[in-house]
């Protein structure tokens, strides 16, 4: 079924925020100071809607993910794309139910 518009840009959102986030994490030191802002604005600006509940509960859960990939052997970077692949269903169900 194809998400509204208002999903999309749910997703599309959420997901950048993600990925932005595990990319600061990672052994590659903290993030740069435009991917750190991009992070701390959607923080701000959606800290009492739907999408910062399922930003932060698809960044615990993939957070997850990427910590046991990486203890089955996978590098840091092959963990991130995974996850980033694999949560994209979980993020498009939740903003969908988040938009209704």
């Amino acid at each position: 079924m194809p998400l509204d518009p208002v999903a999309q840009e749910c997703v599309q959102e959420v997901m950048e925020v993600l990925e932005l986030s595990w990319r600061g994490k990672a052994g590659h030191g903290r993030p740069d100071a435009e991917s750190q802002a991009k992070v701390e604005a959607f923080t701000k600006e959606n800290a009492t809607t739907p999408r910062h509940l399922v930003f932060s509960k698809n960044l615990m859960l993939g957070s997850g993910w990427i910590a046991m990939g990486m203890s089955s052997g996978q590098s840091e970077d092959e963990a991130i794309e995974e996850t980033v692949t694999d949560i994209r269903e979980y993020v498009e169900t939740d903003c969908a139910s988040a938009d209704e």
